[in-house]
């Protein structure tokens, strides 16, 4: 893919502007790169399955914190941002979780991210809704995160899957009350370049962003998707399992309300079950390969030590 495509959610695919984020996150002494970064999980899914593990998945995390939290349901082009914040969420309360970092659980907002993407790492210079995936997992990185909270001026506390967007796309600019907040919590953003990547990132608790032009359809019997057409588009990445076929199934949540239709159980290997959380479904690995297409960017976000809300 040469040319940037811009999906109808949002989505822009630009393999150059990736590149460009990759190039100055090594330039500013840091590993964009899962593999560089975080060697010694190479293969940890691998081993997670040869120690009889079944699935890893990160929205029970968010339904054990935030138990009454609905899909989110975009109407606007905020897919990035939100797929970005989901992934965002999961990682810090898996950290949480496994005790790797002391803090209280928090829903990240997206509209910070939605405007700092654009904005802050992506100079302004796209026309109407939209963000690079890469520019999301950079600003998460170089400028932060803020959870839902009022900031002066600006109010943030409102957590409504179906609201906010036109504050997100009215803004030309981050507050700069919202920045300074932004500052204090910072993640380490891993660009994965295979499947295996992937694979290992999600079973180390690295929820992603994946960002790919290829849409999926309605569930079957056993909570999993296949593809269903074209169309730019950002999901969040949360879970890693094995399918009762014995292939591994990747977990997505979407941004469109209580979407896809179908089965809501995943049904996995050695009769385990999962009861889906409105917006997730599963993707079997030979459909999400198919989905990476000519260009596909799957950015995996790392609560970085001492980084907690208190």
């Amino acid at each position: 893919m040469t040319e940037p495509f811009i999906g109808p959610m949002g989505c822009v695919l630009d393999a150059a502007a990736t590149e460009a984020v990759l190039v100055s996150m090594s330039a500013d002494g840091g590993k964009p790169l899962f593999g560089d970064a975080r060697p010694s999980l190479k293969g940890y899914w691998s081993r997670l399955k040869a120690q009889g593990v079944t699935a890893v998945l990160m929205p029970k995390l968010m339904s054990k914190y935030f138990p009454n939290r609905k899909a989110d349901y975009q109407k606007r082009g905020t897919c990035v941002a939100r797929g970005t914040y989901r992934a965002l969420v999961l990682s810090y309360l898996h950290a949480i979780d496994q005790k790797r970092i002391l803090g209280r659980p928090v829903v990240i907002a997206y509209e910070p991210i939605y405007v700092g993407s654009r904005v802050d790492i992506g100079g302004g210079r796209l026309n109407g809704d939209g963000s690079v995936g890469a520019w999301a997992g950079k600003f998460a990185s170089l400028l932060g995160t803020c959870e839902r909270n009022r900031y002066g001026s600006v109010d943030l506390s409102v957590d409504d899957p179906e609201g906010r967007e036109d504050l997100a796309v009215s803004w030309r600019a981050l507050p700069a009350e919202v920045k300074a907040a932004c500052a204090l919590h910072r993640f380490d953003s891993h660009f994965a370049e295979t499947i295996e990547d992937q694979k290992d990132a999600l079973a180390a608790g690295f929820a992603g962003a994946y960002c790919r032009n290829r849409l999926n359809g309605n569930r079957d019997a056993d909570g999993i998707a296949r593809p269903a057409g074209s169309g730019a588009h950002c999901e969040a990445l949360t879970g890693i399992a094995v399918a009762k076929n014995g292939e591994d199934v990747f977990l997505y949540q979407q941004s469109w309300g209580n979407q896809p239709g179908g089965p809501a159980v995943l049904k996995c290997r050695d009769g385990f079950e999962y009861e889906l959380p409105q917006g997730c479904y599963g993707l079997y690995e030979s459909d999400h390969k198919a989905s990476m297409g000519q260009w596909s960017e799957s950015w995996h976000f790392e609560a970085r030590e001492g980084m907690q809300w208190t």
